[in-house]
Protein backbone atom coordinates (compact mmCIF):
# COMPACT_ATOMS: atom_id res chain seq x y z
CA UNK A 1 0.00 0.00 0.00
CA UNK A 2 1.60 3.65 -0.96
CA UNK A 3 2.30 6.01 2.06
CA UNK A 4 -0.24 8.13 1.70
CA UNK A 5 -3.26 6.16 1.79
CA UNK A 6 -1.57 4.22 4.82
CA UNK A 7 -1.37 7.49 6.22
CA UNK A 8 -5.25 8.09 5.21
CA UNK A 9 -6.54 4.83 6.51
CA UNK A 10 -4.54 5.25 10.20
CA UNK A 11 -5.79 9.15 10.12
CA UNK A 12 -9.62 7.56 9.40
CA UNK A 13 -9.03 5.11 11.63
CA UNK A 14 -7.96 7.87 14.42
CA UNK A 15 -10.51 9.42 14.08
CA UNK A 16 -8.94 12.41 12.84
CA UNK A 17 -9.97 15.02 10.15
CA UNK A 18 -7.21 16.02 8.09
CA UNK A 19 -7.31 19.53 9.46
CA UNK A 20 -6.42 18.11 13.08
CA UNK A 21 -3.74 16.18 12.29
CA UNK A 22 -1.90 18.83 10.35
CA UNK A 23 -2.38 20.88 13.93
CA UNK A 24 -1.12 17.95 16.39
CA UNK A 25 1.72 17.30 13.71
CA UNK A 26 2.32 21.07 13.37
CA UNK A 27 2.30 21.03 9.58
CA UNK A 28 -0.28 22.80 6.72
CA UNK A 29 -3.23 20.81 6.25
CA UNK A 30 -2.39 21.46 2.53
CA UNK A 31 0.65 19.28 2.93
CA UNK A 32 -1.44 16.49 4.37
CA UNK A 33 -3.64 15.89 1.63
CA UNK A 34 -1.10 16.70 -0.55
CA UNK A 35 0.71 13.09 1.55
CA UNK A 36 -2.46 11.52 1.54
CA UNK A 37 -2.88 12.33 -2.25
CA UNK A 38 0.69 10.76 -3.27
CA UNK A 39 1.24 14.41 -4.39
CA UNK A 40 3.78 15.09 -1.93
CA UNK A 41 6.35 12.46 0.00
CA UNK A 42 7.17 13.65 3.36
CA UNK A 43 10.66 13.70 5.04
CA UNK A 44 11.72 11.97 7.76
CA UNK A 45 10.96 14.40 10.03
CA UNK A 46 7.69 15.04 8.78
CA UNK A 47 6.88 11.16 9.21
CA UNK A 48 7.96 11.31 12.72
CA UNK A 49 5.46 14.08 13.89
CA UNK A 50 2.64 12.32 12.06
CA UNK A 51 3.48 8.72 13.52
CA UNK A 52 3.58 11.10 17.19
CA UNK A 53 -0.10 12.29 15.99
CA UNK A 54 -1.28 9.56 15.00
CA UNK A 55 0.58 7.37 17.99
CA UNK A 56 1.86 5.10 16.20
CA UNK A 57 5.63 4.10 14.96
CA UNK A 58 7.08 5.46 11.44
CA UNK A 59 7.15 1.70 10.67
CA UNK A 60 3.83 1.05 11.34
CA UNK A 61 3.13 4.62 8.39
CA UNK A 62 5.66 2.80 6.05
CA UNK A 63 3.59 -0.36 6.84
CA UNK A 64 6.36 -2.82 7.93
CA UNK A 65 5.25 -5.55 9.09
CA UNK A 66 6.23 -6.69 12.73
CA UNK A 67 7.24 -10.06 13.27
CA UNK A 68 6.49 -12.12 16.46
CA UNK A 69 9.44 -14.07 17.17
CA UNK A 70 8.36 -17.85 18.42
CA UNK A 71 9.27 -19.21 22.09
CA UNK A 72 11.81 -21.55 19.60
CA UNK A 73 13.52 -18.40 17.81
CA UNK A 74 13.77 -17.03 21.54
CA UNK A 75 15.51 -19.84 22.87
CA UNK A 76 17.48 -20.31 19.80
CA UNK A 77 18.63 -16.58 20.56
CA UNK A 78 19.35 -17.06 24.21
CA UNK A 79 20.96 -20.14 23.53
CA UNK A 80 23.61 -18.51 21.27
CA UNK A 81 24.79 -16.23 24.59
CA UNK A 82 28.06 -16.67 25.35
CA UNK A 83 29.44 -17.63 21.95
CA UNK A 84 32.45 -16.33 19.91
CA UNK A 85 32.17 -14.70 17.20
CA UNK A 86 33.85 -17.70 15.29
CA UNK A 87 31.37 -19.78 17.01
CA UNK A 88 28.24 -17.54 15.88
CA UNK A 89 29.35 -17.84 12.54
CA UNK A 90 29.71 -21.52 12.47
CA UNK A 91 26.39 -21.95 14.00
CA UNK A 92 24.74 -19.74 11.06
CA UNK A 93 26.61 -21.58 8.54
CA UNK A 94 25.18 -24.65 9.73
CA UNK A 95 21.65 -23.08 9.84
CA UNK A 96 21.78 -22.09 6.69
CA UNK A 97 23.37 -25.52 5.62
CA UNK A 98 20.22 -27.05 6.97
CA UNK A 99 17.84 -24.73 5.31
CA UNK A 100 19.21 -25.74 2.18
CA UNK A 101 18.67 -29.51 2.69
CA UNK A 102 15.08 -28.53 3.53
CA UNK A 103 14.75 -27.15 0.55
CA UNK A 104 15.92 -29.96 -1.68
CA UNK A 105 13.87 -32.44 0.44
CA UNK A 106 10.60 -30.29 -0.26
CA UNK A 107 11.48 -30.22 -3.49
CA UNK A 108 12.12 -34.26 -4.22
CA UNK A 109 8.86 -34.43 -1.54
CA UNK A 110 7.01 -32.36 -4.36
CA UNK A 111 8.44 -33.99 -7.35
CA UNK A 112 8.00 -37.85 -6.07
CA UNK A 113 4.07 -37.01 -5.03
CA UNK A 114 3.66 -35.54 -8.51
CA UNK A 115 5.18 -38.52 -10.58
CA UNK A 116 2.49 -40.71 -7.84
CA UNK A 117 -0.23 -38.49 -9.06
CA UNK A 118 0.71 -38.93 -13.09
CA UNK A 119 1.12 -42.31 -12.40
CA UNK A 120 -2.07 -43.03 -10.85
CA UNK A 121 -3.75 -40.79 -13.56
CA UNK A 122 -1.97 -43.74 -16.16
CA UNK A 123 -4.10 -46.35 -14.53
CA UNK A 124 -6.47 -45.17 -15.02
CA UNK A 125 -6.77 -44.57 -18.10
Amino acid sequence: MELGRRIAELRAAAGLKSRELAELAGIRQSYVSSIENGKKVPTIGVLQKIAKALNVTVSDLLGEEKRQLTPEQIELLNSAEGLTEMQLNAVINLLKEIKKANEKISLIEQKSADFMVAEKDGEQK
